[in-house]
């Protein structure tokens, strides 16, 4: 009895395990997404209202939902409050405070982090070249993530199916 409750305990822990790192996988793509969405935003706050930084970034975490809107919201409050910091300390610091980490893939990290280093310290016309080569890794990026999410998707799962049948194998 307490063995058979044992085997069923371990099968579904691999399973839901497997299903966290899916769920944690598909985070990273939806965050990476919304990302693309925001820089947009700030794009287009930029070009058309000339506004600062701190500004657009309230306005992206106003528009967006979930947890780059969170994090868009403490860089927008970390902007405010520090009169003398610049955009990179701000995404540092609000990665920090992300619930979930990591909240982007390595490489969209690098580039994000890559911007923020740039951000607010050029003129306008080279402030808009700059997110627009942003915006475009980011686009080849957001590809390869999602290919990358299929691809890991089904193999996490058969993982953690057969890792949980493999135990009960095991035990039997």
């Amino acid at each position: 009895m307490f063995q058979a409750m044992g085997i069923a305990m371990i099968l579904f822990a691999c399973i839901a395990f497997s299903y966290l790192k899916v769920d944690a996988l598909k985070q990273q793509y939806e965050n990476l997404k919304a990302l693309r969405q925001a820089l947009l935003i700030i794009k287009n706050e930029i070009s058309f209202s000339s506004i600062e930084l701190s500004e657009a970034a309230m306005t992206v975490s106003n528009t967006l939902s979930g947890e780059m809107a969170s994090v868009f919201s403490y860089v927008a409050d970390y902007l405010s409050e520090h009169e003398m910091a610049d955009f990179a300390q701000a995404w540092e610091e609000a990665k920090k405070c992300a619930p979930h980490r990591p909240i982007l893939s390595v490489a969209a990290d690098k580039t994000m982090t890559d911007f923020a280093r740039r951000a607010g310290k050029m003129s306008r016309e080279i402030e808009m070249e700059n997110i627009d080569k942003t915006l475009s890794m980011l686009e080849s990026e957001l590809t390869t993530e999602g290919e990358q999410y299929i691809k890991n998707k089904k193999l996490i799962y058969t993982l953690g199916v057969g890792v949980g049948l493999a135990v009960l194998i095991l035990f039997i």
